[in-house]
């Protein structure tokens, strides 16, 4: 059986394997991206022509500045230069991919300003060298100015972007550590068990002590020592009764109770007390703290089986969604395992889980869906029906995609439940 020490040291092997894993991808993905996206600027070799052009390939959504309802890949700004360093906007166009394959790519474009720019056609652009040109496959309408000029990429956007990628990258970095080092901690929590494995008995500490080159039999000064320290175990709890003989019970409310608790109890059973009386106080004081220290499931059933069975769903529409929607939800079951002491306190306080009651309000929307029936009566005095079950489709859509997004944000639960049951315990 490893020792406490030895898994702690696994542990922290395991997260420095998870930090240098985690920078490497940071890193490589810093240094990639799309070659295409970002702002783009350019001169003809007068210098009396200057172009503005913004992509966004991956996500479609430049906003033509001169009409706010048209978004496309991308928007084309063609400006003269005036003696006195004046712009004065020529041309403008609006760029929709068509197709895109390395450094090679087709466009359709058409003019921006409405009445104004009467050009519309199909170009071919090519990334060479870092520069950008354009030629053109077919035009009608005024010939577009961009193909005279070739454009690079606004190095102090680039560098803005970069930065700004990997600061993303390190924060999603730093959070995917978090995760894993929050699901390694509630594994080893499980894994470890209760605090106090197995009772003691005489034999037991008279060995140790044997072993140890001391006496036999404990000192009176130790007993008393021992007996000091066993008082304060019980005065640290919280008096939860009486017992018959009017006796206080009492029991660890709060995990700083049990820690401090423990800590006097270990204290206890170092001195190796060889006292029977005093050594089943300390296996009851000892069974009190495991009791209540044992951790159970507390979290919504229905929860975590909606999550399991949108995750094996998923596995064959979506993979990538499917298994970190299984992760999150096995993350989930682990965040919901709750010390006893405080699954008491939540019943005390009263409420319900809130994701019984969405998962039971999305179901009770679909069951309570209804079927109009229109009844049309002739002159003949025959009837005819229509039923119209629109209700019972929009029910079941709606509720569907309820249950989805619930379980798409798993993990976040898991996050919470984790630091509610794990580090802030309330």
């Amino acid at each position: 059986m490893p020792t406490s020490k030895s898994i702690k040291k696994s542990l922290n092997r395991i997260y420095a394997v998870i930090a240098f894993i985690s920078f490497s991808i940071c890193n490589i993905f810093a240094q990639t991206g799309n070659i295409w996206d970002g702002e783009w600027l350019g001169k003809n070799q007068q210098g009396d022509l200057v172009i503005n052009l913004k992509l966004n390939t991956e996500n479609p959504k430049i906003v033509n500045p001169y009409d706010y309802h048209r978004v496309n890949t991308g928007f084309i700004t063609i400006s003269a230069i005036e003696p006195g360093g004046n712009k004065t906007v020529l041309q403008t166009f609006e760029l929709i991919l068509e197709s895109k394959e390395g450094n090679t790519a087709v466009f359709k474009y058409q003019g921006g300003r409405e009445n104004v720019d009467n050009s519309n056609g199909k170009c071919k652009a090519v990334i060479n060298d870092g520069q950008l040109s354009f030629s053109i496959i077919n035009n009608e309408g005024d010939d577009p100015l961009f193909t005279s000029i070739n454009i690079s990429k606004d190095n102090t956007v680039i560098a803005k972007q970069k930065t700004k990628n990997i600061i993303n990258y390190i924060f999603s970095g730093l959070v995917l550590i978090a995760y894993i080092a929050m699901i390694i901690h509630m594994i080893y929590i499980k894994y470890k068990g209760v605090r106090y494995k197995k009772a003691l008995t005489v034999e037991e500490m008279k060995a140790e002590r044997i072993a140890q080159n001391k006496p036999e039999e404990m000192s009176p000064e130790e007993f008393n020592e021992a007996l000091t320290l066993l008082a304060g175990v019980f005065d640290t709890w919280t008096v939860v009764g009486q017992n018959d003989e009017g006796e206080e019970l009492r029991k660890p409310t709060k995990m700083k109770q049990v820690k401090a608790s423990s800590m006097l109890l270990d204290q206890a059973i170092a001195l190796q007390p060889t006292d029977k009386d005093m050594i089943d106080n300390i296996n009851e004081l000892a069974d009190v703290i495991n009791s209540n220290e044992e951790r159970y499931f507390d979290g919504s059933k229905p929860l975590a089986w909606l999550g399991g069975i949108v995750g094996i769903i998923f596995l064959f529409i979506s993979p990538q969604f499917g298994i970190i929607t299984l992760i999150s939800t096995g993350a989930y079951i682990l965040s919901s395992r709750t010390p006893v002491f405080l699954i008491e306190k939540r019943q005390k306080r009263g409420g319900g889980n809130i994701h019984n009651g969405i998962i039971a309000g999305v179901f009770g929307m679909i069951a309570g869906a209804q079927t109009v029936r229109t009844v049309y009566k002739y002159s003949d005095g025959h009837k005819e029906y229509e039923d119209d079950n629109s209700q019972h489709w929009i029910a079941w859509i709606l509720g569907l995609a309820i249950l989805v997004c619930i379980a798409a944000t798993m993990a976040l639960w898991a996050m919470i439940n984790y630091l509610r049951n794990y580090v802030l315990y309330f």
